[in-house]
């Protein structure tokens, strides 16, 4: 019988609300960069077979800044958002920052350069980000690949 509702299964109800809430993470991160002074170029830029560059910016000093977002609810276990940056995870983002220079070549500065950054945001619950969101934690990891 078809009742005209759709049916979702716990996993897929899960997924969506993942994708939702790294799609918030993503929209805080660029504010926030955009109230440290970055300009936002592009964000969600595929880049086949690397993946995806959640945001390209450009930074006060006008380097060019590919940056991953990493969003997560605050876990009891003590997991970090910074917890999901590996060294696979960096050098796969520094393999899409090329891919992204050799198709956008104007979009880099020569004198500036550009970096691999990433923003956290840890959230205290799963429900949607907005502008009066508490308790949001926020931190801004500058060039990546010396870090890790």
């Amino acid at each position: 019988m078809n009742t005209g509702m759709e049916m979702f299964s716990a996993k897929h109800y899960n997924l969506v609300m993942v994708t939702k809430l790294g799609e918030d993470g993503e929209r805080v991160a660029a504010r926030f960069l955009e109230r440290k002074g970055y300009e936002i170029i592009k964000r969600n830029e595929r880049l086949l077979p690397f993946g995806e560059i959640d945001i390209v910016a450009r930074s006060p000093h006008g380097v060019t800044v590919f940056v991953e977002v990493k969003t997560m609810v605050r876990a009891e276990s003590g997991l970090q958002p910074e917890d999901q940056l590996s060294p696979a995870k960096i050098r796969k983002m520094v393999s899409a920052a090329q891919a992204f220079i050799t198709k956008h070549p104007a979009t880099v500065e020569e004198r500036a350069g550009w970096r691999i950054d990433a923003v956290t945001v840890q959230v205290p619950s799963a429900g949607p980000l907005t502008n009066t969101t508490e308790d949001v934690i926020i931190r801004h990891y500058e060039n990546l690949p010396s870090r890790i």
